[in-house]
C-alpha cells in the first residue's frame, strides 16, 4: 500500500506557481505515493471553470486528492490568522483519514503542520521555499525588528526544530539557517532541491529570434529591481536599433510599460503582455535571452531560486542578472550560461552588452544552457530528491 502524503500549500493550484511548482511534483511521486493536495484558491481564480476543470482532471487522472479552499483577503491582517485556521481544521480532518507525511510549502503551512503533527503524531517536511521574514523586509512590507518580524522568525524558528526534515532552494542560505538556527537544525536533515522545471515543456526551438529579448514573471514585487532592467534594456535599445523588448507579466501592463518608456525604452520596441502557463514554453522559445534582475546582496535574496531562470535555461536561452541572488551567479558562471551584471555605469554596461552579444550569437551557447538546466533543474531531479525524504520520513 502507497505512504500517504498531505501536501499544504498557500498558493493555488490554479496559480501559474501553483501549477509548474505543486502538481507537477505531486503528479510526478504519484506512482509511489498516494498525495492530498490542500491549497487556497484566489476568487477569480475559481471563477475561471475551464482551469479548474483542466486541473481537476489533472489531479483525477494521477490520483491526486485536491482539497481546495478560499483564499483569504477582505479581512487585513487578520486573513491570515483565518487561513491558518481552514489549512489547519482541514490538515487535521484529511489527517485523521490516514497520513504518513504532512508536507508544507512555506511558513503558513508549517505552523498547520506543527500543530496537526503534534497532535496525532505525524512527520512533517517544512519546504521553506525562500526566506520569507527577509522577503517581506527587501518588499516593505514589515520592519526589521517590529513585532510581526519577531513572530515570524519565532515561527520560523519552531518549524524547523520540530520538522524531521528541513528543504531550501539554495546553497547560498545554508550558511545563514545553519548559523541562525545552528540548536535547532544541527540533527536535522537539510536538502538543497531549486526550482525545478518541467524540461519536457521548456526546451530549445528553431522559433528562437536574434532580436527579442525577454522578461518574465512579477517586476512590481518589490524585490525585483525594475530600475537596473529599465536601465540595461535602454542602453541595449540605443546599442542596437534592431533590438526588441518583452516583458511577460501579470502586473499592471500600463503600470511597466510607462516606467520603462520614462527611463528610455522605445515604446514602438516594447511589448508587456500576459501569458497562461501553457504558452510560457513557446514565449520562451522566441526570445534570444531573459533578464532577470532582483534586489541581490541582501539577506531575502540568500533563499532565492527563480523560476524563470529554469524556464529560460530550459529552452536554450542565455540570462542577464545581477549577483547576490541565490546560487544564480554560480550557476551562470560555472556553465557559462548568461552575464552577470551588478554595476550600472558606462563601462559594466557596455561590457555586459558585448558578454550579452557574444553569448546570443555563439551557436553552442543553447546548448550550454540546455545542459545546465538538464543537472540543476530538471523536476524528474526535484521529484526524485522528495521522494526520498519522504521515504525517511514518513510516519508508521
Amino acid at each position: 500500500m502507497k505512504p500517504k502524503i498531505i501536501f499544504l500549500t498557500r498558493n493555488g493550484l490554479m496559480e501559474p506557481l501553483g501549477q509548474s511548482q505543486v502538481l507537477r511534483y505531486l503528479i510526478g511521486l504519484s506512482k509511489d505515493f498516494n498525495s492530498t493536495i490542500i491549497s487556497l484558491e484566489k476568487k477569480n481564480d475559481i471563477k475561471n471553470t475551464s482551469l479548474k476543470i483542466s486541473i481537476q482532471s489533472q489531479c483525477d487522472e494521477n490520483n491526486v486528492n485536491w482539497v481546495a479552499k478560499k483564499y483569504t483577503n477582505f479581512f487585513g491582517p487578520f486573513s491570515h490568522v483565518i487561513d491558518i485556521l481552514k489549512m489547519i481544521v482541514t490538515c487535521f480532518i484529511e489527517a485523521k483519514k490516514g497520513a504518513n507525511l504532512i508536507h508544507a510549502r512555506s511558513y503558513i503551512p508549517a505552523l498547520a503542520a506543527m500543530i496537526v503533527g503534534k497532535i496525532l503524531n505525524i512527520n512533517y517536511i517544512f519546504d521553506m521555499r525562500a526566506l520569507w521574514p527577509e522577503e517581506l523586509i527587501t518588499s516593505g512590507r514589515i520592519k526589521r525588528d517590529s513585532f510581526l518580524h519577531k513572530i515570524l522568525l519565532l515561527l520560523e524558528r519552531h518549524a524547523i526544530k520540530n520538522a524531521f526534515s528541513v528543504v531550501t532552494l539554495t546553497n547560498a542560505s545554508l550558511a545563514y539557517i545553519f548559523d541562525l538556527y545552528e540548536h535547532e537544525i544541527c540533527h536535522k536533515k537539510v536538502v538543497v532541491i531549486p526550482t525545478c522545471t518541467d524540461l519536457e515543456k521548456f526546451y530549445p526551438s528553431n522559433k528562437k529570434s536574434d532580436y527579442v529579448i525577454g522578461c518574465s514573471g512579477s517586476v512590481l514585487s518589490g524585490w525585483f529591481d525594475l530600475d537596473k532592467l529599465a536601465v540595461f534594456y535602454s542602453f541595449v535599445a540605443k546599442k542596437n536599433p534592431f533590438m526588441k523588448f518583452e516583458v511577460t507579466t501579470k502586473d499592471n501592463h500600463v503600470i511597466v510599460t510607462e516606467f520603462l518608456h520614462r527611463r528610455g525604452v522605445p515604446i514602438d520596441r516594447l511589448r508587456v503582455f500576459s501569458s497562461t502557463v501553457e504558452n510560457m514554453p513557446s514565449v520562451n522559445q522566441h526570445q534570444c535571452a531573459s533578464v532577470m534582475f532582483y534586489k541581490g546582496n541582501q539577506l531575502s535574496e540568500l533563499g532565492r531560486s527563480p523560476t524563470r531562470m529554469a524556464e529560460v535555461l530550459g529552452c536554450g536561452n542565455p540570462v542577464v542578472s545581477n549577483s547576490g541572488v541565490g546560487d544564480v551567479a554560480e550557476i551562470v558562471n560555472q556553465y557559462n550560461v548568461g552575464v552577470i551584471l551588478d554595476n550600472c555605469d558606462e563601462n559594466s554596461l557596455e561590457l555586459a552588452y558585448e558578454l550579452f552579444i557574444e553569448l546570443v550569437s555563439n551557436s553552442n551557447t543553447s546548448h550550454r544552457c540546455r545542459e545546465a538546466a538538464e543537472k540543476v533543474f530538471s523536476i524528474s531531479s526535484g521529484v526524485r530528491s522528495y521522494a526520498e525524504i519522504y521515504n525517511q520520513a514518513k510516519s508508521f
